[in-house]
């Protein structure tokens, strides 16, 4: 065995990019499991993501009659090394995201429900992101939503473009992933004084690979290289039509390794602090399931709704 040869691979097998990824998340406090191992609830076997890293968003909610809340990021990581480039293909329609991130831990509906006062007929329910204006903070609106990934593979004097290996090496293990963590942790309601940790998993892949972005401007797309990507992957109908039921997505972060950190430090840490305090000013809301506004209308829903809510004035 050629030493270099020997070197080469080790190099190029992303190992060495696993290992950094980990060491970054460890250096920001984060419990770690390498080789995080699931199992498959399509296939019924085992399967591993490179890295798994859960931290404990501090200050807790506080000490209330109703319990406290803590809120605890999840990351889900594959790693993945390549020489050849990653091609995304931006939204036409950008995707409005009310369950980002889905999250667990907060009882069977991940819902509020919001009613006016004085007392009315009608309420409103919406998801605990949309409610706390997870869309209006910078880390849900900064990176490009694209609706598909590919890799652009040089086949001869042309270039062959494709799906399929990035979705069976990033898009379907995240997937998979995500889906089993959020499944695992989905707890009951718990009693009236009793703490719970509210979940935040993100499913994210880490690549030394070039990143391109294609737009849909008019009248020939635009291509042009992106550090970080977010790709909505929208879940199949079902088999029976339900006139209720919404077809849910995933969401899955591409990183380029070379802003990985920067990534954790400027975007998702900042993020869950921010989100850590829209908690503890609407504590109630969140623990219990529902609140109320003065004078709601669902016409005309605010875009940040906990900050009308009776939980937050009276925090004020």
């Amino acid at each position: 065995m050629q030493e270099e040869a020997f070197r080469k691979a080790i190099l190029t097998s992303g190992y060495p990019l696993q290992i950094k990824v980990a060491a970054a998340l460890a250096q920001r406090d984060f419990y770690l499991i390498e080789e995080w191992a699931y199992t498959d609830a399509d296939e019924d076997v085992r399967r591993a993501l490179d890295v798994f890293g859960t931290l404990v968003v501090g200050p807790n909610s506080g000490d209330s009659e109703d319990g406290e809340i803590e809120l605890a990021l999840a990351l889900l990581v594959e790693c993945k090394q390549s020489s050849h480039p990653l091609v995304f293909f931006e939204s036409v329609v950008q995707p409005v995201l009310h369950d980002f991130p889905l999250m667990a831990g907060n009882g069977p509906a991940r819902t509020i429900r919001i009613s006016p006062e004085p007392a009315s007929n009608w309420s409103v329910s919406m998801p605990v992101p949309q409610f706390l204006g997870v869309e209006s903070m910078n880390f849900a609106s900064a990176p490009p939503k694209t609706a598909a990934m590919s890799r652009a593979e040089a086949k001869g004097s042309k270039v062959q473009v494709s799906g399929d290996q990035p979705y069976r090496s990033l898009s379907l293990p995240l997937s998979k992933a995500l889906t089993t963590y959020r499944t695992y942790w989905q707890q009951s309601r718990r009693s009236r004084g009793e703490a719970f940790l509210l979940r935040a998993p993100l499913g994210i892949a880490v690549v030394d690979a070039p990143l391109v972005i294609v737009g849909h401007q008019e009248p020939e797309p635009v291509m042009s290289p992106v550090s970080w990507a977010r790709l909505i992957i929208r879940e199949p109908v079902p088999l029976k039509r339900d006139v209720w039921a919404r077809i849910g997505y995933q969401v899955i972060d591409v990183v380029h390794y070379t802003f990985f950190d920067n990534y954790l430090d400027s975007e998702l840490l900042p993020f869950a602090r921010d989100l850590r305090a829209r908690i503890s000013n609407a504590h109630g809301a969140v623990y219990s399931g529902e609140t109320k506004i003065d004078g709601l209308d669902r016409s005309d829903m605010p875009v940040e709704p906990f900050r009308h809510c009776v939980d937050y004035l009276s925090d004020d």
